[in-house]
């Protein structure tokens, strides 16, 4: 037949709202995660910056310091965040596939994933983010590519038990036929971070008089806000990318849920 698709199209709506659904279906096990892991990091990371970092940068007045400080800043929040992050993926992850193929995994049966899956993630996520990274500043395409090429690697990681170069590969795989539509799912979880992050900021004016009258008290006020943006922060994209997987799993191999509730037996 003249202008038939030969593969499956991915439905964007689908993956979206299963993403919400696994969200709201796991929420106190998913919440819970994402405060340990990336909610409390994200906060003693705030913490050390507040009142060790500046004040002895300031007090310094040490020029070569104050201007290399952005860079030593960058480095140390990406290795105390580094492990907890990869531990929450894989955790989510794990959670989020099992809840959509009809069942629902417990805190230790997602904390064991994440723990055991830990470090092949961390390779991955370190791997894919020098790539996407280096394509990005060949002129943005070559980037934008390889993050919709790459954009189920995580959770094929997890559920697939595959090493890092494979689960690259079997995410290219799967993404296939349908990166344009990756790249549009793409652009509603950016989209959706920066709404969150504008959430963020505005709940933090709204209740800028309010802190400055709880003096001392105010810094642990805002610590507690942030911790809480920061772990629903990290679960969102760690469950839209088990729901996209589970939805490409489905549309281009025609995974049954029987088939994929087996992928952690």
């Amino acid at each position: 037949m003249v202008g038939q698709v030969a593969y499956a199209q991915l439905d964007i709506g689908r993956v979206v709202s299963r993403t919400f659904a696994t969200l709201g279906g796991n929420f106190p096990t998913f919440f819970l995660l994402g405060i340990l892991f990336g909610g409390l990091p994200a906060v003693a990371v705030q913490y050390l910056i507040q009142q060790f970092i500046t004040p002895a940068t300031v007090g310094s007045m040490d020029s070569s310091l104050i201007g290399w400080m952005p860079a030593i800043l960058g480095i140390g929040t990406f290795v105390i965040l580094l492990l907890p992050a990869y531990i929450l993926v894989g955790a989510i992850t794990h959670g989020a596939i099992v809840y959509l193929n009809g069942k629902r995994a417990g805190i230790g049966e997602c904390l064991s994933t994440g723990l055991t899956r830990m470090l092949p993630l961390v390779g991955l996520g370190l791997l894919s983010t020098l790539g996407i990274g280096l394509g990005l500043l060949l002129f943005v395409i070559p980037g934008v590519i390889l993050a919709t090429r790459w954009s189920v690697a995580a959770p094929a990681l997890v559920a697939e038990r595959a090493g890092v170069m494979d689960s690259l590969g079997r995410s290219s795989e799967l993404a296939r036929d349908n990166r344009w539509r990756i790249f549009w799912l793409l652009v509603i979880w950016f989209v959706l971070n920066y709404a969150l992050q504008f959430a963020f900021g505005s709940v933090i004016g709204l209740l800028s008089g309010a802190l400055m009258q709880l003096g001392e008290s105010a810094f642990w006020v805002y610590l507690a806000i942030f911790g809480i943006y920061s772990a629903i922060g990290a679960m969102i994209p760690a469950a839209g990318s088990a729901a996209l997987y589970t939805e490409l799993r489905t549309i281009k191999e025609g995974a049954s849920t029987e088939d994929l509730a087996k992928l952690f037996d």
